[in-house]
């Protein structure tokens, strides 16, 4: 079920609808206590799937779409319009809201062409929640090059399960391996980096 998100999506509804199921299988093998906090990209949002991590007293923190519409002092507003005064590389703690049928905590930061708006269940320092979900960048890493910078995991023929799961294994230890070669090169000499802009 992981593979068909991880190779390009064809499949991802399936994946969406067997979380639970990925989940609940995870937790039996090794203990709901071995989850500390929960990080979710904005694709993994739906109230069944939160009150589920709830119940199971899960932590989380989510990202959610700006565009999401929200209740507000009796009207309906796009959540992004709770923030719009903030500035670039600003974060604040909005306090909790209603959404999804659950009172969540509503953290937001500016960044250059966006906003990043994370949901979660649990209270802690406002720079706390950024600096959890932030640490999904290195996952992100990963995805982008296993898909398209250097692996380009998308062009493979592979069809059989046990072969694509090697291939995998095999990608995640030359990946780990080039990141702490990259760790040790930028102590001897800094990586320059390209200006994206």
């Amino acid at each position: 079920m992981g593979f068909s998100w991880v190779l390009g999506g064809k499949i991802r509804l399936n994946w969406h609808g067997s979380r639970i199921t990925f989940l609940s299988l995870f937790i039996k093998v090794f203990g709901v206590d071995k989850i500390e906090v929960l990080t979710e990209d904005r694709e993994f949002v739906g109230k069944y799937w939160l009150q589920y991590l709830q119940g199971k007293g899960i932590r989380f923190c989510m990202r959610e779409k700006k565009s999401k519409l929200i209740n507000h002092k009796e009207k309906e507003i796009a959540i992004k319009s709770l923030f719009q005064d903030l500035k670039l590389d600003e974060y604040h703690y909005f306090g909790t809201i209603k959404i999804y049928d659950m009172d969540l905590h509503l953290t937001s930061s500016r960044m250059q062409d966006d906003y990043l708006i994370i949901l979660s269940n649990y209270e802690a320092p406002k720079d706390e929640i950024l600096l959890i979900y932030s640490k999904r960048c290195k996952i992100e890493t990963m995805f982008k090059v296993f898909k398209s910078q250097g692996f380009n995991l998308e062009d493979t023929h592979l069809t059989k399960k046990d072969r694509i799961e090697k291939l995998l294994a095999l990608m995640a230890i030359a990946f780990v391996w080039s990141y702490i070669a990259g760790e040790f090169y930028e102590k001897i000499e800094p990586i320059k980096l390209k200006k994206t802009r």
